[in-house]
């Protein structure tokens, strides 16, 4: 017991002050303040998150055809409040899941974990369905209008409005929209463009030779400009939030960027120590506000588990599904 409590919680210190103390470059204390923040503590609050929502939504997981049955039916949108459909919602949650999570995350994982990593990623995956039923749960019940009338909803609103203590419910909501706005430009941005792009120019030839990065980064940066959809619809939440919209233009720009600069970091170029080095910067950086984005993320889903409990019961299981939720959606001053 007192092994597993020292490696747990003692180790991840010390290997941080050591690799810290040991650092010869600014890429060497990011990898380990990466190794740390992704290491057992992590590790403890997001699979305990995922135990304890899965007893307290009363293992929600059995409903999931429920779910997938009530996101695929059509229902008349001028009964009910929002910008999209539950089936336009389904698609654009998956839209920023597929890809980066369950295709490159499962085969990085696989490589360095070995085929039993596949058995423990399905493990958490069902049991992570609890924790992100309650995530949308609360994005819902606690999401606002601005202005026009257009919905915002994510966990800095629930955080921020549904936490008694409300200036520190403020201070954990600017926090994860922080972290979510950094973490954007890495897992959302150049890592899934370069996974694009490297596969491209890899597999893909014209006139025997591949594809140049730049027509792969053109027509990648087009796409993402015409369906803003994913992780890039996420960091313009979360920095609207921090500063307001009139910083949403130029974020969104700065994330074309990072998709361009992602397809880029392929074939020669990733091959050069400096450009290399630059791109692993800029990866782990947003591995580590990933990381640190579901801190917040997870005090807010623990902190409302009582409310997420309370009306998951009377909604999902006893029978009150239809039932229509007449409380009035705040409008949010915006900045």
């Amino acid at each position: 017991m007192e092994d597993f409590l020292t490696s747990f919680f003692i180790t991840p210190f010390t290997g941080l002050a050591e690799g810290i103390a040991t650092a010869t470059s600014l890429l060497d204390v990011i990898d380990a303040v990466d190794g740390f923040v992704w290491g057992p503590i992590m590790i403890l609050l997001l699979l305990g998150t995922h135990i304890f929502m899965t007893i307290r939504t009363g293992f929600i997981q059995r409903k999931i055809g429920t779910g997938i049955k009530l996101s695929v039916t059509k229902d008349d949108p001028s009964n009910a409040d929002g910008d999209i459909t539950q089936f336009g919602a389904l698609t654009t949650a998956l839209a920023a899941t597929i890809g980066t999570g369950n295709i490159v995350g499962v085969g990085t994982g696989l490589l360095f974990g070995g085929p039993g990593a596949i058995f423990w990623m399905w493990i958490t995956g069902i049991l992570g369905i609890a924790t992100k039923y309650s995530e949308v749960f609360i994005g819902v019940k606690y999401r606002v209008k601005d202005h026009s009338g257009k919905m915002l909803g994510g966990a800095m609103y629930a955080l921020e409005r549904g936490f008694k203590n409300k200036k520190a419910g403020r201070i954990l909501a600017i926090l994860f929209a922080l972290f979510a706005s950094l973490a954007a430009f890495g897992i959302g941005a150049s890592t899934q463009s370069n996974s694009l792009a490297d596969a491209l120019y890899n597999t893909s030839l014209i006139d025997g030779k591949a594809i140049p990065q730049w027509l792969v980064g053109a027509v990648v940066v087009a796409l993402v400009a015409i369906v803003i959809l994913g992780w890039s619809q996420y960091g313009n939440r979360a920095i609207s939030y921090l500063l307001g919209k009139k910083a949403v233009l130029p974020y969104y720009i700065v994330f074309l960027l990072f998709v361009f600069w992602g397809c880029m970091m392929v074939g020669d170029a990733a091959g050069s120590a400096a450009v290399s080095n630059l791109s692993s910067v800029v990866w782990n950086v947003a591995d580590v506000m990933n990381a640190l984005m579901a801190i917040p993320n997870c005090i807010a889903v623990l902190g409302l588990s009582a409310i997420i409990a309370r009306e998951t019961k009377h909604y999902v299981y006893d029978g009150n599904l239809e039932e229509v939720d007449d409380t009035e959606i705040p409008q949010y001053d915006e900045k």
